[in-house]
C-alpha cells in the first residue's frame, strides 16, 4: 500500500499466537468470526491518505490536504494541488502520476466538503488537525494497479487514523474506532461528486462466505525444508545431488513449533548476504526474502550463520507458510459482490474485539510475502497525465517454465504441475520437455496421445521432443541456443517442477549453473516457486508408478494415478494397444504376446488330451467362446463380453504376418520361436524333458502355420487381458490361462 496506511498485523503479530498449535487455533476463531462479522476487503492499490486544515479564505474554513506520512515539510503542512508537482518529482525532474491523482481526489473531497462538514465534525477530524492528527486512510485505484485489473476508478476509505511519533524524525498511523454509519454517510455524500471525475467511493467493501473454509486440507499439505545438500559434481548438470531434508504435513510442523519467533533475531549467513545485498546480518525470523529461499529448495544451512540460528528461522519460516496457506483456505471461500474472488484481491482485514486483543489484522494468503504480491510501488508510477496511465502496466517477470521429464506416460501428478504453472499469472509460457526414447515399453507416442486424453491446456502450454540425452540436459542446451531465446524476448527462464524430494534442488541448480558460467547463455535464468507436487496415498503419482501398476495389474492405484477416473478406459487403450505395436516392432519377430504363449502351451496340452484334434476353426471359435464364458462369469453384460472376446481374439495376424521367402528364413524363425517358448514354458509347465520338447515343436510349427494363414491374434490388447490386464472396454478380470488350464486337465 505504501504512504501513511501504517503497519497491520499479520496473524503471527498478535498476542494470541504464541505457538504453533495457538495459530491455528486462531484460525479456526476467524473462521467463526466472519460468519457473522463479514471481513472488509483489502485493495491493491496507492495510499492516497488526507487530512483537514484550516483555510479561512475558503466558505467552510477547511480544506483537504494529502499527507503521506513523512515528515517532509510538504507532508508536515499538507500536499495541496497546486504545490503536488513539488512533493512528487521523478529523478529526472519530471512530474509524477501522484501528481494527478492528487488533484482527482482532493477536486473531488473539497467539493462535498460543506455537504460533509457534519460528518467531519462528528468523527473529530475539525478539532485534531495538522500533521499529528486525525486523516482518512484511503486507496486510490484507476481499473488497474500493477497487473490487477478492476471494472471501474474508485477511492476506498478504509476507515480514520491518528499519525503518532515513530522515532524522532518520522511518523506513524494507527487505527481509530469511529462509528462505521458516519464513513458511509460520508461515502454516500461525496458519491454525486466523484460522479463528475467517472470514479466510485466506498467504504468498508464487505466479503461474505460463500463456501465453507477447509482448514483441515490446509494442514495435512506437505510442505518440505531442505537442511543440507551436496554435489555430486557441479560440472554436471544431470547430477542432482544428494540433500537431507523433511517433507511434513503442515500441521506435524506446527505442532513443533513451541514459541513464536516474533521477538528473536536470526543470523544470516554470508551466503544470502552476497544475494540479498540490502540484507543486514541480523534478520527477523520472518524476513520474506527467508521464506522465499526456503520455497525454492535453499537449504537451512546455506540461510543460517550458525546451528543457533537454524530452529529459530525454521519456526519463523513454519508460521509464515502456515500464516500464508490457512490465509489462502480462508480466502478462498470468501466473496465480495463488487469484487468477486477474495483470494483475486489483497487479502480482507477482520475488526473483532475477541480476536488479536481486539486490533484489526489482515488475512492476506500469497501477499504476505513480497514477490507473490502484486502491491503498488509509488516508484513504478509513470509520469504525465492519469489518463495515460499513472501506474506502471508493464508486468516485470514475465517468465517462461521449462519443465523436463519422459512423462511416460503422463500422470494425475504432471497434469496438476503444469495446470499450477498454467494458473500463474506471471508465467508467460511453458515448455513441457520429453524425449523419444521409451519407458519400460510406453512410448512418446503414446505419451503424446494420454496428454491429448487429458486436455485442457491453453496456448500458454507447449510440447516440446529433444533429440538430447534427457529432457533435463536439453533445458540446459536450450539456455545456450540463442535462437529459441530470442522468441521470448524480455522473459526470465526458470525450471519448473514440484515441491518433492530433490526437485526444488533441481530449480535452484539450474539457476547455479549458468550463474557460474555467464559465457553459456545470454537469456535471463531464474528462479521460480516449485508447484505443489500430488501424492496419492503418501507418495508422489509418479509415471514409474502408473507403469508398476499396469504391470502388476493393480488397476485401483492405476485409476488413482490419473487426474481423473473418466480418462481410465481411453488411457488403457492406448497403453495397451500401444504396447502390441511395440512388440511387433521388435527384432524378436514374436508377433504373440508372452500371456498369448502361455495359453497356446495350454492349448497344446489340451489337445493331447483328445481324441480327437480339432481344427483351427474350432479351436479358434473354442478360444472365443472360453472367453466369453469367463467375461460373463466376472459379471460383464453378453454383448459386452462378446466385444471384449473378439478384440481378444480375433484381429488377423496377417496384418503383421511375416513373408519368408526362402526356407533357411523359415527354419531360422521357427527356431526363434522354440527358443522364446522353452524360456517361457520350463518353468511352468512340469512334464517330462522329451515330451516338453514335443510340445514345444509342435507348438512352433502351428504358431508359424497360424502366422502364415492368418488365424492366430496378434494383438496384445486381448492378450494382456487374458493374462489379468484391463483391456480396452472395462475393468480388469480375473481370468488366468494357467489356473483354468490346470482346472481343465483335472
Amino acid at each position: 500500500m505504501g504512504g501513511a496506511g501504517g503497519h497491520m498485523f499479520h496473524p503471527f503479530d498478535c498476542p494470541d499466537v504464541n505457538s504453533g498449535q495457538d495459530l491455528i487455533e486462531f484460525f479456526q476463531k476467524c473462521i467463526n468470526s466472519i460468519r457473522d462479522n463479514p471481513p472488509a476487503l483489502k485493495i491493491d492499490g496507492v495510499n492516497l491518505s488526507f487530512r483537514l486544515r484550516e483555510n479561512p479564505a475558503l466558505s467552510p474554513g477547511f480544506e483537504f490536504v494529502v499527507d503521506r506520512g513523512s515528515m517532509k515539510d510538504l507532508d508536515v503542512q499538507g500536499v495541496t494541488a497546486d504545490n503536488a508537482h513539488q512533493r512528487f518529482t521523478l529523478p529526472d525532474g519530471s512530474p509524477h502520476g501522484m501528481v494527478e491523482a492528487t488533484r482527482i481526489l482532493l477536486d473531488i473531497f473539497n467539493s462535498s466538503l460543506p455537504e460533509i462538514l457534519p460528518e467531519l465534525e462528528r468523527l473529530k477530524l475539525t478539532d485534531e488537525q495538522g500533521h499529528f492528527g486525525l486523516y482518512f486512510n484511503t486507496e486510490f485505484v484507476l481499473k488497474k494497479i500493477n497487473v490487477k485489473k478492476y471494472p471501474f476508478n474508485f477511492i476506498a476509505i478504509h476507515g480514520v487514523n491518528r499519525f503518532v511519533p515513530k522515532g524522532p524524525k518520522s511518523r506513524k498511523g494507527i487505527n481509530v474506532n469511529v462509528e462505521q454509519k458516519l464513513l458511509d454517510q460520508i461515502r454516500d455524500k461525496v458519491q454525486k461528486f466523484a460522479n463528475e471525475q467517472d470514479f466510485k467511493v466506498f467504504t468498508r467493501i464487505p466479503a461474505s462466505v460463500k463456501t465453507n473454509p477447509n482448514l483441515q486440507n490446509a494442514l495435512n499439505e506437505d510442505f518440505n525444508i531442505v537442511y543440507s545438500r551436496q554435489m555430486r559434481d557441479p560440472e554436471e548438470p544431470g547430477e542432482m545431488g544428494i540433500g537431507e531434508g523433511s517433507t511434513k504435513p503442515l500441521k506435524v510442523w506446527l505442532a513443533g513449533v513451541d514459541e513464536n519467533p516474533i521477538k528473536k533475531i536470526v543470523n544470516i549467513s554470508d551466503q544470502m548476504r552476497q544475494k540479498y545485498p540490502q540484507m543486514g546480518r541480523k534478520q527477523s525470523a520472518y524476513a520474506k526474502n527467508i521464506y522465499l529461499e526456503v520455497l525454492r529448495g535453499t537449504p537451512i544451512n546455506q540461510i543460517a550463520a550458525t546451528d543457533d540460528d537454524i530452529e529459530p528461522l525454521v519456526d519463523g519460516v513454519v508460521i509464515m507458510h502456515a500464516t500464508r496457506i490457512l490465509g489462502n483456505a480462508v480466502l478462498d471461500a470468501l466473496e465480495s459482490d463488487d469484487f468477486g474472488p477474495a483470494r483475486d484481491q489483497e487479502g480482507v482485514v477482520i475488526n473483532d474485539e475477541t480476536i488479536c486483543a481486539g486490533t484489526p489484522f489482515k488475512l492476506t494468503g500469497d501477499f504476505i510475502v513480497g514477490g507473490l504480491e502484486t502491491s503498488f510501488r509509488e516508484q513504478r508510477m509513470r509520469p504525465g497525465r492519469l489518463i495515460e496511465g499513472i501506474i506502471n502496466e508493464q508486468v516485470e517477470g514475465k517468465y517462461v517454465i521449462l519443465i523436463p521429464g519422459g512423462f511416460k506416460p503422463p500422470t494425475g501428478g504432471h497434469y496438476s504441475l503444469i495446470k499450477q504453472y498454467e494458473r500463474r499469472p506471471d508465467i508467460e509460457k511453458i515448455i513441457v520437455v520429453t524425449g523419444p526414447k521409451p519407458r519400460e515399453g510406453v512410448t512418446l507416442q503414446q505419451s503424446q496421445a494420454i496428454f491429448d486424453i487429458y486436455g485442457g491446456f491453453d496456448d500458454k502450454v507447449e510440447f516440446f521432443t529433444t533429440d538430447d540425452a534427457t529432457p533435463l540436459s536439453a533445458c540446459y542446451e536450450l539456455m545456450k541456443d540463442e535462437e529459441f531465446i530470442l522468441k521470448y524476448p524480455n522473459m526470465i527462464f526458470a525450471l519448473g517442477a514440484g515441491n518433492k524430494g530433490g526437485d526444488p534442488q533441481r530449480i535452484q541448480q539450474f539457476k547455479q549453473y549458468f550463474d557460474k558460467r555467464p559465457d553459456l547463455s545470454n537469456a535471463t535464468i531464474g528462479l521460480y516457486e516449485p508447484a505443489k507436487a500430488l501424492e496419492v496415498e503418501g507418495k508422489p503419482a509418479s509415471a514409474s508408478r502408473m507403469r508398476a501398476a499396469m504391470a502388476s495389474g493393480d488397476w485401483e492405484t492405476f485409476k488413482s494415478l490419473l487426474p481423473d477416473d473418466n480418462f481410465y478406459d481411453d488411457v488403457v487403450q492406448v497403453l495397451m494397444g500401444q504396447i502390441t505395436d511395440i512388440a511387433l516392432e521388435e527384432d524378436k519377430k514374436d508377433f504373440l504376446s508372452m500371456t498369448s504363449l502361455y495359453s497356446l502351451v495350454d492349448e497344446v496340452l489340451l489337445e493331447k488330451k483328445k481324441r480327437k484334434k480339432p481344427t483351427k476353426k474350432q479351436k479358434f471359435r473354442k478360444q472365443v467362446s472360453r472367453k466369453i464364458s469367463k467375461l460373463k462369469d466376472e459379471g460383464y453384460p453378453q454383448g459386452q463380453a462378446v466385444a471384449i472376446a473378439l478384440n481378444m481374439m480375433s484381429k488377423k495376424a496377417n496384418e503383421k504376418k511375416t513373408k519368408l521367402a526362402e526356407q533357411e528364413e523359415v527354419e531360422k524363425f521357427k527356431d526363434s520361436i522354440r527358443k522364446y517358448l522353452t524360456t517361457a514354458a520350463s518353468a511352468r509347465i512340469k512334464v517330462p524333458k522329451e515330451e516338453l520338447e514335443k510340445i514345444i515343436n509342435d507348438t512352433a510349427d502351428q504358431l508359424f502355420a497360424a502366422a502364415s494363414e492368418g488365424d492366430i491374434v496378434a494383438e496384445e490388447s486381448g492378450a494382456s487381458a487374458v493374462g489379468g490386464f484391463a483391456g480396452a472396454f472395462g475393468p480388469p478380470n480375473k481370468y488366468d490361462a494357467f489356473k483354468e488350464g490346470a482346472k481343465d486337465d483335472e
